[in-house]
């Protein structure tokens, strides 16, 4: 009986593991595709625009050599990785990162993306899988990954590269601000080392910029005023903080602009209207910076 038992064991391990060694080489060649395109984009445009999905309503129409690569819900690790696969490229043309910069940024909703317990975290390893080395992750160990259903599903499903994005509502009520601040703020962050990863990697990008010498651009997107007095005042806090540890970094704040309904999609999202408007006052502001310093 314990024979036949081993059996069916190894019956069904030895598939599973062939399985699991397929998917992983689908993975590492996927990935040399991944560093071909990030070669690509780091050739032909000396502006990213990165970040969530605050930073997909930007438009790169309206900036010199251009690409908008920001995705939703993007934690600064993965935008960090990508950042660090764009600058494997060393004839790269990259010269100013539009980075997106706001309270939600540290919220539980993003802090969370770190634990796989999470749907955040599920959703944030298969949709960025591409993008960090599976063998040489701080992320997560490789056994952690490689034995996931996500990892599957990522290997399928591809890299989300994200990219500018339209929206077409207007006018967002104050239910829907309520909404939204419950998404990002549906618990309080007592622990401190819950914010230390999205902080340290905010601080990796800067560095990386700096060793690069790339101008690195900090964006505040507006957003609606019901929603932005709603956000507790810890929040704007850690904002200033992480804005004081980069004071060498340009900021673009545009959280106090009293932005009418009309320029937006939801509470934190620009419509087609309002990113033409502060797409246009973002690099006119970026261009007169550039002109001072020159």
């Amino acid at each position: 009986m314990k024979r036949f038992i081993n059996k069916i064991t190894l019956s069904i391990a030895i598939p599973v593991l062939i399985c699991h060694v397929l998917f992983v080489m689908v993975y590492l060649f996927n990935r040399k595709e991944i560093q071909r395109k990030a070669a690509a984009i780091s050739d032909n445009y000396s502006t990213v625009i990165m970040g969530d999905s605050q930073m997909q309503t930007l438009s790169p129409d309206f900036f010199s050599e251009a690409i908008n690569i920001a995705s939703p819900g993007e934690h600064y690790y993965f935008t960090y990785m990508k950042l660090k696969n764009l600058l494997l490229n060393k004839s790269h043309k990259i010269k100013q990162v539009l980075l997106g910069l706001s309270p939600h940024n540290f919220s539980p909703l993003f802090t969370d993306h770190f634990s796989l317990e999470s749907e955040e975290g599920k959703s944030s390893l298969q949709r960025h899988l591409y993008f960090f080395d599976l063998f040489d992750t701080e992320f997560m160990r490789p056994y952690q990954i490689i034995l996931r259903k996500e990892f599957f599903l990522g290997v399928i499903s591809g890299p989300e590269w994200g990219g500018y994005a339209v929206y077409d509502n207007f006018n967002p009520d104050t239910l829907s601000c309520k909404r939204k601040l419950r998404d990002f703020f549906y618990r309080r962050i007592d622990d401190q080392q819950e914010l230390i990863k999205q902080e340290y990697y905010l601080d990796q990008i800067a560095e990386l910029c700096k060793k690069e010498k790339i101008s690195l651009v900090f964006v505040s997107n507006p957003v609606h005023q019901f929603y932005k007095n709603g956000v507790d005042e810890a929040y704007y806090s850690i904002l200033t903080k992480k804005l004081q540890d980069h004071s060498d970094a340009l900021y673009l704040d545009y959280l106090n602009d009293s932005v009418p309904g009309i320029y937006l999609n939801d509470p934190i999202h620009l419509n087609t209207k309002g990113s033409q408007i502060y797409s246009e006052k973002i690099n006119a502001a970026v261009t007169a910076h550039l002109l001072g310093k020159s």
